[in-house]
């Protein structure tokens, strides 16, 4: 397992993000006018940039942590996959949350969070082997509240993002599992 290739993707996708957010600091633009608008053409696009857009600063300092840390687990969990997981989660993702969200944009990158999640967790269930189950493990040990959140619906976050994220994640994992 080399540690490079595995920080790679990883690493790539928390420095997108964190550009995109300085990009949102700086800029007098409201760039959320590109998130994702449910059942919208216009918010169509929000399928691939929600994840990449955050409300403000405090929403992108919440969500980037996480974020690092499960994108490099799947990434040592899957080697070679974290790209095409990736890619899948966040479109799988997106097209649920363009389905089921209230109205108003969304942005932010928790339902990528979700999605790995339910990913890492799922993964272990269905392959059955000890690389999985350690990850899986380590996931609900550090992250295992996050399941709680979903219990709680709250003015300005998307509960849809969210569930859609771990549905994603829990049916990406069986999907590779075949």
């Amino acid at each position: 397992m080399e540690k490079p290739k595995i920080m790679a993707g990883p690493l790539l996708l928390v420095v997108t993000i964190s550009l995109v957010a300085l990009v949102q600091l700086l800029s007098p633009v409201d760039l959320r006018a590109f998130g994702l608008q449910p059942r919208s053409l216009h918010g169509f696009l929000g399928i691939l940039t929600m994840p990449f857009l955050h409300g403000n600063l405090a929403h992108f300092l919440g969500n980037i942590g996480p974020l690092a840390v499960l994108a490099i687990m799947v990434s040592a969990s899957q080697r070679g996959r974290f790209y095409s997981i990736t890619i899948s989660l966040i479109v799988t993702t997106g097209v649920f949350t363009w389905l089921l969200a209230s109205p108003g944009y969304v942005v932010g990158a928790s339902g990528l969070i979700f999605a790995y999640w339910g990913f890492l967790i799922a993964a272990a269930w269905h392959r059955r082997d000890l690389k999985s189950i350690v990850f899986a493990a380590v996931t609900i040990l550090i992250y295992g509240s996050l399941l709680l959140s979903l219990t709680e619906i709250r003015q300005g976050i998307s509960f849809a993002a969210h569930f859609s994220g771990l549905i994603s994640g829990l049916w990406l994992a069986k999907y590779m599992a075949k």
